[in-house]
């Protein structure tokens, strides 16, 4: 709860305040964003959904639960020194994961994300901050973060903290876990691109475009007014993905558990595929060849899917046996 409080209030309120010249440095103050909030708003959803799937696996294999670290020890107290959980059968305490180990992973993920998500933004738009001063690379509320550096940055992030808590649990579990949560905190973060009127799509004549001020506009398509809200294309895709993926956990979740690959798998090949369509419908960036550097990215994800999907692990199910009574049979 705490680090959600603070996530929220973190990316809506704080910002450093605007000059016309940046001369000097600008000084630090509080001042709301509603793209802050929506991002903000965004990641609390994703990081709470990913400790309830992980929380569904720790008590599914009997494992400890989030506790804190002072539970762990007066279980310890109270079983003579051995780290034994108050439960009908013993879990497996070494695969134990504590909330404190949990807020540190929510707070290292998140800024490792953050960072992967800005400094993506700032590789694939360089031609924007080439001649800005470096000041503005720091302002994300004013739109600019790229959802693969976002996952890259997220999943480095998974990788330190693991390493340096030394948990016995498989980094894939966690990596799952997150990939069930993802596209739900996609969807309501992309809904921040209405606000900054950025991402949207080529002109349009349908009656779901929407209207773009001319400051916001590319030079060459000035006399447009309205665009694809390509923004709400990718929210809408990514939630019902998000669903379809729920309910394959939901079903099948003790043959594919976490950890078997096949979350983080198919997330990968469902976005890819999602963001690689839809990119053809935004301003043309080649960035090599025809494609745009988010889909040579989307295509290169697609590849380390059928990876993961080689490796797949499923959960053989429980066969019991049943003694059949000699006679003869009809």
């Amino acid at each position: 709860m705490f680090w959600s409080i603070s996530n929220l209030f973190a990316f809506s309120s704080w910002s450093f305040s605007s000059y016309s010249s940046y001369r000097s440095f600008p000084q630090l103050q509080l001042q709301f964003s509603w793209y802050g909030f929506v991002i903000g708003l965004s990641t609390v959803v994703f990081f709470t959904l990913w400790r309830l799937f992980l929380i569904d696996y720790l008590e599914t294999k009997k494992i400890k639960r989030l506790v804190s670290p002072l539970k762990l020890r007066l279980a310890a107290i109270k079983k003579k020194g051995r780290l034994a959980v108050l439960t009908e059968k013993k879990p497996e305490i070494d695969h134990a994961l504590t909330s404190t180990q949990f807020n540190w992973l929510w707070l290292i993920v998140m800024l490792m994300a953050v960072g992967g998500a800005r400094a993506w933004h700032l590789i694939s738009d360089w031609p924007l901050y080439a001649q800005a001063p470096p000041i503005t690379w720091l302002q994300t509320w004013q739109g600019g973060l790229g959802i693969w550096g976002a996952i890259i940055g997220g999943w480095l992030g998974i990788l330190i903290w693991h390493k340096w808590q030394k948990i016995k649990l498989p980094r894939r579990v966690f990596t799952d876990a997150a990939a069930l949560a993802l596209p739900w905190g996609q969807g309501l973060g992309r809904l921040g691109n209405l606000i900054n009127s950025e991402l949207f799509g080529r002109p349009t004549s349908l009656p779901i475009g929407i209207y773009i001020p001319p400051a916001k506009r590319p030079l060459d398509w000035q006399e447009f007014e309205f665009f694809h809200p390509l923004f709400f294309y990718e929210a809408f895709f990514s939630l019902i993905f998000g669903a379809m993926l729920w309910l394959i956990w939901k079903k099948y979740r003790q043959l594919l558990p976490l950890g078997s690959y096949f979350y983080t798998g198919f997330y990968l090949l469902g976005y890819s595929t999602i963001r690689f369509s839809l990119d053809f419908l935004r301003y043309p960036q080649p960035w090599f060849g025809p494609l745009t550097l988010a889909q040579w990215v989307s295509a290169l994800m697609v590849l380390v899917s059928l990876v993961l999907f080689s490796k797949l692990t499923i959960s053989a199910p429980k066969i019991s046996t049943v003694s059949i009574p000699s006679g003869d049979s009809n």
